[in-house]
């Protein structure tokens, strides 16, 4: 389960989801709440890196990833977005790829097919 897209929520770990349950039953959190739900936050990431054998995007990458979802042409990508994708790839899912001058659209869609799903199990 993940974000809608165009949502503006960030996604929820473990550690900012307690908090935020516990503010709305009317707890103050403390210096001790904030290092746990920090220490929580780190181990939720940490889990999800090794269930997906994958590194999880950072906050920065999933927004220019949806900035890249959401560009006018989506018949073409630029080779700006062309090193966003490699980057991701080689980055994010371990994957041995290059630039690729001459690939046509189905290319490139089979990869960026590829990293919504990361994308999505991330979230």
């Amino acid at each position: 389960m993940g974000r809608k897209k165009g949502s503006k929520n960030k996604p929820k770990l473990a550690g900012d989801a307690i908090k935020e349950v516990t503010k709305a039953m009317g707890v103050k959190p403390c210096e001790g709440c904030e290092k746990r739900a920090e220490k929580l936050n780190n181990a939720h990431l940490a889990a999800k890196k090794l269930i997906l054998g994958r590194k999880p995007l950072t906050e920065e990458e999933i927004k220019e990833w949806e900035e890249f979802k959401n560009r006018d042409n989506q018949n073409s990508v630029t080779p700006e977005q062309q090193k966003l994708i490699v980057d991701i790839l080689r980055n994010n899912l371990y994957m041995s790829v290059k630039p690729c001058v001459n690939c046509g659209v189905g290319k490139w869609n089979k990869w960026i097919g590829l990293i919504d799903k990361h994308v999505e199990a991330c979230l």
